[in-house]
């Protein structure tokens, strides 16, 4: 027995239907999109100014600074633009680890350096699939070359100078 035919007119009804749905849902979600990136963006201008405080605070400002941070990006109550997040909080956990490695803090400097890789990863996995290439690059994110990325970040933030707590004035 052969299945009954459809009418031509209900499939097309049917998919004009679900395409109305669509548009409509997308929609209402690039609504809710341009609201979560004007709400995004907030969330990363605030981050920005946690960085700048960093950069000529104290050490124990510098390392309020950075957990405040790190803590407002990884609890933000709307969705964040991965891998700009990624990004931020790789470099901002890097810097907490070379900042508790400095001051001595060595569990704090441990979890920071944990972070900081995990960070790394999401970073290079938002990117695609991970490469041989990407893994290698990833593998060689060893504490020596952080504190190296952290330190020319800095300068380059500070025209030369590096971080207030880290200078020699």
């Amino acid at each position: 027995m052969k299945p009954a035919r459809r009418r031509p007119n209900s499939g097309t009804r049917a998919r004009s239907a679900c395409v109305s749905v669509a548009v409509l849902v997308l929609g209402i979600l690039a609504g809710c999109n341009s609201k979560q990136t004007g709400q995004d963006e907030t969330i990363f201008q605030q981050s920005q100014q946690l960085f700048e405080r960093y950069l000529e605070a104290d050490a124990a400002t510098a390392e309020r600074s950075l957990e405040e941070e790190i803590q407002l990006l990884e609890n933000a109550k709307v969705p964040l633009y991965l891998p700009r997040q990624a990004t931020v909080l790789f470099t901002e956990c890097a810097r907490l680890y070379v900042l508790e490695e400095k001051l001595g803090h060595g569990p704090k400097a441990d979890l920071a350096l944990v972070k900081a890789r995990y960070w790394n990863l999401r970073r290079f996995e938002v990117d695609g699939a991970l490469t041989d290439q990407k893994l290698e690059e990833l593998k060689s994110f060893a504490p020596e070359k952080l504190a190296e990325i952290v330190d020319k970040s800095d300068k380059e933030h500070t025209k030369g100078k590096g971080a207030k707590y880290a200078r020699r004035e």
